[in-house]
């Protein structure tokens, strides 16, 4: 019998990055101090979908999304943290085709 707990922490161990805070700026390092987000978002949330995890950052009072690896997703220029998420649950949909089996 398979463990669903240890599912989780194989997909994304739950310690494998930190977000850090300096003075009043956010970034995300990875367990090994390796720098993942740069610290230069003035905060950063973490967001999963379709079992891929998303940081939900914002800078100049816009959002965006950066994939696990720190990659823009979605551009900055969101005016709420809601559009981002989505967006990308869009593009989950859109993935599967989800809106021909809504039809």
């Amino acid at each position: 019998m398979v463990n669903p707990s240890s599912l989780n922490k194989a997909i994304h161990p739950k310690d494998s990055f930190r977000i850090v805070r300096k003075e009043k700026l956010f970034g995300v390092v990875g367990i090994k101090g390796d720098t993942i987000v740069s610290i230069k978002y003035q905060s950063i949330k973490k967001f999963l979908s379709d079992g891929k995890l998303y940081f939900i950052v914002k800078k100049d009072n816009k959002f965006g999304a950066l994939s696990s690896d720190g990659k823009d997703s979605v551009p900055v220029s969101h005016l709420v943290p809601a559009t981002v998420k989505l967006e990308i649950i869009d593009r989950v949909k859109g993935k599967y085709n989800l809106d021909k089996l809504m039809k």
